[in-house]
């Protein structure tokens, strides 16, 4: 009878092992090298010399756009302009409230803001400017024509004003005079223009834009690798050996015998059989099973690629090649806006 150990004793357990992951290694160097060959000839086009020939260098390759960009609404932006209050060198406070000195009017075109009050200096340029600011925005609220309402804020010395709703780009240029009075040598107001009104638009723009995006950006760059390899080896070896001697012989006689006793007589009749049986059995089972099972997947981008891509995208942006259009002049209907 055989031993079954011996059955194991010949197989070559490192091929069977290092066979499958010699075969993975080779598949993922492959696969690295479809990348690299994908990025080439996908991602970048060759630089030419002046000869048309290439220069081993390589660029981008960039895909180019253009389309009629939609513009922001462009709200009304009010003018606004300052007034700044300060102490004429080598003068203090006491000579200010010595006089006293008093702010009042200001005066933009012809408009009062002040509505015929003045404010005088309370010993803090701050707090002066403050109750300038407070009584222009009293005078606005109770001013019924729309035209006349300007607000005002301060901080610190300076008084900042802010032109009526509706007026627009309208009020621009146009000149902030205060008075100091009695005596401005003390203290004085230096007043600006308005400026920065915008009027709303009346209809929607459009702008032409060009865009130019690197291809490798727009496409899905192909990165499988192989992430695991599993190698399953199972063998089982079943030998039995029975043996079995049936072995059949019959051998059978019958004999016949007359008894006489004087008056009494018999017949006798002996049957006799002898039976042998011999059977003779062997059997043996081998089974054995491989399986090599390899995964691959795509687990995205490497982290240097990435980067890489990150900073193409990053240059990435419409720029204007028009001035701005209304939609009748860029000859684009309305509803492909919506």
């Amino acid at each position: 009878m055989s031993v079954i150990g011996n059955e194991f004793s010949g197989l070559p357990i490192a091929d069977l092992i290092g066979g499958p992951l010699k075969a993975a290694c080779d598949a993922q160097v492959r696969l690295a090298t479809a990348t690299a060959n994908f990025i080439n000839a996908v991602g970048f086009n060759p630089v030419l010399g002046p000869n048309g020939k290439p220069t081993g260098q390589m660029q981008p390759r960039q895909v180019d756009f253009s389309f009629w960009k939609p513009l922001p609404i462009q709200s009304e932006v009010l003018a606004t302009g300052t007034v700044t209050l300060a102490l004429v060198q080598n003068k203090t406070d006491a000579d200010a409230t010595a006089v006293p000195v008093k702010v009042g009017p200001i005066m933009i075109s012809g408009v009062d803001l002040l509505n015929g009050q003045v404010v005088s200096y309370n010993l803090n340029l701050g707090l002066t400017a403050r109750d300038i600011a407070s009584k222009i925005n009293d005078v606005s609220a109770a001013n019924a024509d729309a035209t006349k309402k300007y607000l005002a804020s301060a901080g610190g010395g300076t008084i900042t004003i802010t032109a009526p709703a509706g007026s627009g780009s309208k009020l621009n240029s146009k000149a902030i005079a205060a008075t100091v009075a009695p005596d401005s040598s003390i203290l004085t107001a230096t007043c600006s223009t308005l400026t920065g009104g915008v009027d709303a638009d009346t209809e929607a723009k459009v702008q032409k834009v060009a865009l130019s995006v690197p291809f490798l950006a727009i496409v899905n760059v192909p990165s499988l690798m192989v992430k695991t390899v599993d190698i399953t080896f199972d063998m089982e070896v079943k030998s039995s050996e029975s043996h079995k001697d049936d072995q059949s012989v019959e051998v059978a006689a019958d004999v016949g015998i007359h008894m006489d006793f004087g008056i009494v007589s018999a017949d006798v009749k002996i049957h006799a059989a002898i039976s042998s049986h011999q059977e003779n059995t062997r059997s043996t089972d081998r089974s054995a099973k491989y399986h090599v099972q390899v995964t691959a997947r795509d687990d995205g981008m490497p982290e240097g690629l990435s980067r890489v891509l990150d900073i193409l995208q990053r240059s990435i942006a419409p720029v204007g090649v028009d001035t701005p259009k209304s939609l009748s002049d860029a000859h684009i209907a309305q509803k492909t806006l919506n």
